[in-house]
């Protein structure tokens, strides 16, 4: 029967973001098979999710709490295990680790952004706020590749074909069937529990009259940009939407960042990350779903609150600098710009 390690880090570097939604998916599928044996492994230092670790521990999956990183090819040959799966596999911490040649290693790639988006640092400075050097081209193939190239035996997946040929590029060892393409699991759909009109009355918003964007704190989602172009909609077009319309972005830990650089002010509500069951109810109850984001994996946000009922029409807005088309997978629900001036983007 085989045997299989599951790195369970993936949280514990960040506060939300579509990897680790994407690595919860796959455990909890995995909860219910039977074929194999299973083990996760978290650090013993940083907060972990619980509710993860209670059902594999009541599913009989190995725990393992870690100090270092470096600790994991012995864990795998101690305990025997035969596979390594990474959901989110590049972090710096996995720097130099060395995976023991008889296991074989899948990891999941969500995509090379700050590779690919390394030449825009000139071109975003100054105008998108959260960006800092990114690095050199060799440090972040590191970055991204520790685990790629440290692995004799190796199956890569990736969520879209453009970043399946944008790791064959930038690893140019990796042959093409060690590459597969695999759309990411949907999520089950969310539990509702609040009172909606309830935590809608509290932001301040009526259903189908606010739009929503989220994740505002990652400059390549390129929320910034979006703001401006709603801020100068509602500056020259004052009676096309009434006063008490309102964007609502989330994602964000300094509002400022957001409400300097726009004149309608009261036009926004920032936020922070939301709980799972508050970002449903924003999304089944706005009004449009802006996604201005240039560099995208799978494009999870986009088919999460296109899965969700509203009476008016909601669409997805995908953006881009010089690239054309980063997301095939979202073909169907996206409305493709490439203008570079924020003024240019029209939203209703």
């Amino acid at each position: 029967m085989k045997r299989i390690l599951i790195d369970y880090t993936y949280y514990q570097h960040g506060t939300f973001h579509g990897g680790g939604e994407y690595g919860d998916t796959i455990i909890r599928r995995l909860l219910c098979e039977k074929n194999a044996q299973f083990g996760l492994f978290y650090y013993d230092n940083l907060e972990c999710k619980d509710d993860l670790l209670t059902e594999a521990s009541n599913a009989n999956w190995e725990i393992f709490s870690i100090s270092s990183f470096n600790e994991l090819p012995e864990l795998i040959t101690q305990y025997g295990y035969d596979t390594f799966f990474s959901p989110l596999p590049y972090q710096a911490d996995r720097q130099g680790v060395i995976l023991p040649p008889q296991v074989n290693y899948i990891g999941t790639y969500h995509g090379l952004r700050q590779l690919e988006l390394t030449d825009y640092s000139g071109i975003m400075k100054g105008e998108y706020f959260g960006l800092n050097d990114t690095g050199t081209i060799n440090e972040l193939t590191d970055f991204y590749g520790t685990l790629i190239k440290n692995a004799s035996k190796r199956k890569i997946i990736t969520d879209s074909r453009h970043s399946k040929y944008s790791l064959l590029k930038y690893y140019p060892f990796l042959e093409d069937n060690e590459v597969e393409v695999l759309y990411p699991p949907m999520k089950k759909k969310g539990v509702i529990n609040s009172d909606e009109d309830a935590v809608l009355s509290a932001l301040q918003v009526t259903t189908n009259y606010f739009s929503l964007m989220v994740s505002g704190n990652i400059y390549y989602k390129n929320v910034l940009r979006a703001a401006i172009a709603y801020d100068h909609f509602f500056s020259r077009c004052p009676d096309r939407v009434g006063g008490d319309y309102r964007v609502i972005i989330t994602g964000i830990d300094t509002p400022d960042s957001i409400l300097s650089q726009v004149a309608n002010k009261t036009r926004f509500i920032i936020l922070p990350y939301l709980s799972a069951e508050l970002l449903e109810i924003l999304y089944k109850n706005a009004h449009t779903f802006v996604f201005p984001s240039f560099n995208e994996g799978f494009g999870y946000p986009p088919l999460r609150s296109n899965a969700l009922p509203c009476s008016l029409s909601m669409f997805s807005f995908y953006l881009t600098l010089r690239n054309p088309w980063r997301n095939g997978n979202i073909f169907q629900s996206a409305f493709c710009r490439r203008n570079r001036k924020p003024n240019t983007s029209k939203f209703f």
